[in-house]
């Protein structure tokens, strides 16, 4: 599917395979349109590659540890597909089924995915969806929007996101256009600390005095470098 912003000429490439983003074209600062988006050409590579670019990921993305979970005095059990830990919801998460087109217009698509109960161990019938549009800005720019939801017919957990990586400085033209050099702004005042292996520690930590602290501007460049960024993802 592709979707397309006419004012700006934007164009967002959509597979249903994984709810994929393959292709975000936006203008750049020559009046030309650059893919920021990391993907592939075809669709075999997707199967294949386990760096689940730029998929929708769950039932729960990131690591659960030890690949259990305790609900109301009920231990549920997970595949381990990342080391002792249950990964971006096990082996055969939902990046790696073809959802189903709930609609569509020129500039937006909503997907829908139903998983069973018990599946990869997960408790509970979940359906989810992610709606991708292009949306315009009183300033005449263009924002990739993505939305997802979900509801359950029994209690469960879930968590879920897009696995996009971008390059804002336009993959086609060289990736020597290093992410490090990418002025990056974000508006949170917290993080959530992991310990060597990923694993979420469950505790906000603040961004203050630490290589996080993106509340105004930076470039990636110097934070990256500091001892306790983590190195795997």
């Amino acid at each position: 599917l592709t979707l397309t912003h006419e004012e700006t000429g934007s164009l967002l490439k959509v597979c249903t395979y994984g709810a994929t983003l393959v292709d975000l074209c936006i203008p750049n600062n020559r009046g030309t349109l650059d893919d920021v988006l990391l993907g592939f050409d075809n669709l075999k590579a997707y199967e294949e590659h386990g760096t689940y670019l730029g998929c929708a990921v769950g039932r729960v993305c990131s690591r659960i540890a030890n690949a259990e979970f305790v609900l109301d005095g009920v231990v549920h059990r997970l595949p381990k597909n990342n080391g002792e830990a249950c990964h971006h919801g096990g082996p055969v998460g939902f990046n790696s089924y073809t959802w189903d087109i709930v609609e569509s217009t020129l500039s937006s698509v909503k997907l829908r995915h139903v998983s069973p109960h018990k599946d990869q161990g997960f408790p509970g019938t979940l359906t989810v969806t992610v709606e991708y549009a292009l949306l315009p800005t009183d300033s005449g720019a263009v924002v990739l929007s993505i939305m997802f939801s979900a509801t359950t017919d029994r209690k469960t957990v879930v968590n879920l996101t897009n696995h996009a990586y971008f390059n804002l400085a336009g993959i086609n033209r060289s990736m020597a256009a290093s992410l490090n050099q990418h002025l990056v702004s974000i508006d949170s005042g917290v993080y959530i600390p992991t310990d060597q292996t990923c694993i979420p520690l469950g505790e906000f930590r603040d961004v203050s005095d630490s290589p996080f602290d993106f509340r105004t501007p930076a470039q990636i460049e110097a934070r990256i470098e500091a001892q306790d960024v983590p190195r795997r993802r």
